[in-house]
């Protein structure tokens, strides 16, 4: 018996084929994960970064968040207009870090996995050759359309004929089945160097950005101790400095500080009352500008 939860129904079908195949909870976490970067890529992209925790012998944690270029300073992020105007911390060539996605999926199969690593990569590789849209992405890309589509390839893979295909349509990513297919047959290494390495160079040095070989070729997922907080009846994990585990653990103490059974005002008053959700809201505000104190380490 399994259980798969994904954001889109195609990435947990990729996860259920690596479960039937023999791959373990791991694996199928993977397969889940690079499937997204295809069927939903501007939200989970092979650029991007994450964690992972696994619970073995004992609670596992992965920080595979991307770190900044070596010559990226705090002075380029810095400017006389509003933070409103300009965020180059969030947008533009400079926002762009050092991925870790790949990277971490590789670690991840090397200690865990049963699974080969082309099994686990193989279904996304199906979905980049071709895969029905559905009517939210649709929304979503359409929504993004005018951000997304500055950018020659965004625009040459999902809006050539100048909208993003209509549901029911196919989305097809030649390239991106390229990639894969590099990653499958060559190892996730393949991503830090060599020619798929270069092109990722080239591509955000001509826009601006600072990330340069070396970046991608030192580039390492860091394993580390999980952070917890008692909650109510349950242990909550989480990963420490460096990812938004502090924060999140950070509002749950001050929410179990405020209602340590769960049930509203510290006694019988309901969840819902006014006073109680003021507390919530105040301590997610808390949490977030504690969180803006943070960088990258």
């Amino acid at each position: 018996m399994f259980a798969v939860a994904t954001d889109h129904e195609l990435s947990t079908g990729a996860a259920v084929e690596v479960l039937m195949k023999g791959g373990n909870a791991v694996d199928a976490a993977i397969a889940a994960s690079v499937a997204l970067s295809v069927v939903d890529p501007y939200m989970s992209g092979l650029g991007g970064f994450g964690v992972a925790i696994v619970k073995r012998d004992k609670v596992y944690g992965l920080n595979f968040v991307g770190t900044a270029p070596r010559e990226l300073r705090a002075e380029l992020l810095t400017r006389e207009d509003p933070w409103e105007e300009y965020r180059p911390s969030f947008d533009g060539p400079l926002s762009v870090l050092v991925p870790g996605s790949v990277a971490g999926w590789g670690e991840l199969h090397a200690k865990f996995g049963t699974l080969d690593w082309k099994e686990v990569v193989l279904p996304a590789i199906r979905l980049a050759r071709g895969h029905v849209v559905t009517e939210r992405i649709w929304k979503f890309y359409e929504g993004i359309k005018g951000r997304a589509g500055q950018f020659h390839a965004n625009y040459e893979t999902f809006y050539k004929d100048g909208r993003f295909p209509l549901p029911g349509e196919t989305l097809r990513q030649p390239d991106l089945a390229s990639t894969l297919e590099t990653l499958a047959d060559e190892g996730w290494r393949s991503f830090y160097s060599g020619t798929l390495a270069k092109k990722t160079v080239e591509a955000v040095r001509e826009q601006g950005g600072l990330m340069d070989d070396e970046d991608l070729r030192n580039y390492s997922p860091v394993w580390v101790d999980p952070i917890e907080v008692s909650h109510g009846n349950y242990v909550v994990y989480s990963l420490p400095q460096g990812t938004s585990g502090p924060t999140v653990l950070e509002w749950l103490n001050v929410v179990e500080e405020l209602d340590p059974r769960g049930t509203g005002d510290r006694g019988s008053s309901p969840i819902s009352s006014s006073k109680q959700g003021s507390w919530r809201s105040g301590t997610t505000t808390f949490g977030t500008l504690e969180r803006t104190t943070t960088g990258c380490p």
